[in-house]
């Protein structure tokens, strides 16, 4: 997951350097505190911002890419500036199971401020 012109990006592949990806369509660098989940559930790659569904896309494989690389957050592979999150992060998790859309959005309203 990382930020292009503002909005998240998030990839997933089965040989490490093409994959399926999906693209918010509304942008988070907007100097508002945001909640950010995305999910990739058998063909579906899904962005969810501030507890609801903002854009998903269908991509099929058969297993995800096991690299010996480091996952990034917040940043893309190529490391170019305009693919860093500038805003803080916080409350990273990575879970074993794709979360429910219900789940997105009790996350979300449990930890508004």
């Amino acid at each position: 997951m990382y930020l292009s012109n503002g909005r998240v990006r998030f990839t997933v592949s089965s040989n490490g350097s093409t994959g399926g990806e999906v693209q918010s369509t509304a942008g988070v660098s907007d100097g508002n505190r945001r909640h950010v989940v995305v999910t990739y559930q058998g063909t579906d790659l899904t962005i969810y911002i501030d507890g609801t569904v903002n854009t998903w896309q269908s991509y099929v494989i058969s297993n995800i890419f096991d690299s010996s690389s480091p996952l990034r957050i917040g940043a893309k592979n190529s490391q170019t500036a305009m693919e860093f999150f500038s805003e803080m992060l916080d409350e990273i998790a990575i879970y074993g199971r794709t979360l429910t859309a219900d789940e997105v959005n009790n996350m979300y309203y449990s930890s508004k401020p």
